[in-house]
């Protein structure tokens, strides 16, 4: 989350965080109109997903605090607890930089470890309630043959996946490059996608796309 930069046929450069939030918000809107809403991101979003941005945003704030060993680890036992299949997505750099934040109420102490550990439950719990850690089996069973057991049981499941199989083939988006500080670079070919699209198709295939 908010660890790569994307850039837009138009050169401005957006986190995935803001882009999904546009197919979110405007899902019934052609992608012709991308290039107006990132200049201005809207704040009516569903709060769990702003609480995600705003993590990303949070990342270059100054005047961080030590966080120790014991409590990256309370931290960690807690998303380990709550999300057993998915916990190791968050990397230790990515909860201490959360962790080590300024408070927002008291900006000259560091935030409480219970509000951090908050924040950092609403990002997983975001991923769980979209099933961004199940996108790379979709893709497996998209590719997989049409009569397997999953197929016939799950028509709806398969329909998702091939879906999402389209939204990544449009050859709209393509990793090339890095930022100066040696985050990859996600070029998004606005011309290239569908004039009406499949806006969760395309949300999943962005998930799918900042996991890899």
């Amino acid at each position: 989350v908010g660890s790569i930069l994307v850039r837009v046929q138009s050169h401005i450069a957006v986190t995935l965080t803001e882009i999904a939030e546009v197919f979110l918000l405007h899902k019934h809107c052609s992608l012709s109109t991308i290039n107006y809403t990132m200049s201005a991101p809207t704040a009516a979003v569903d709060d769990d997903f702003k609480d995600a941005a705003e993590e990303d945003y949070d990342e270059g704030v100054a005047g961080e605090f030590e966080v120790t060993p014991e409590e990256l680890a309370t931290l960690r036992a807690h998303l380990a607890t709550a999300f057993p299949e998915d916990f190791l997505y968050l990397s230790d750099a990515y909860i201490r930089s959360v962790a080590s934040k300024p408070y927002s109420k008291d900006p000259s102490v560091r935030r409480p470890l219970e509000y951090s550990q908050e924040k950092l439950t609403h990002v997983m719990q975001w991923r769980a309630d979209v099933g961004a850690p199940t996108m790379q089996d979709l893709v497996k069973l998209a590719n997989g043959p049409s009569d397997a057991p999953e197929v016939v049981e799950q028509p709806e499941l398969y329909a998702k996946a091939k879906s999402l199989v389209v939204s990544l083939n449009t050859g709209s988006s393509y990793w090339h490059g890095f930022t100066k500080d040696g985050r990859p670079v996600l070029w998004l070919r606005t011309n290239r996608k569908p004039w009406y699209p499949d806006v969760d198709a395309e949300v999943n295939a962005l998930m799918l796309l900042s996991d890899a």
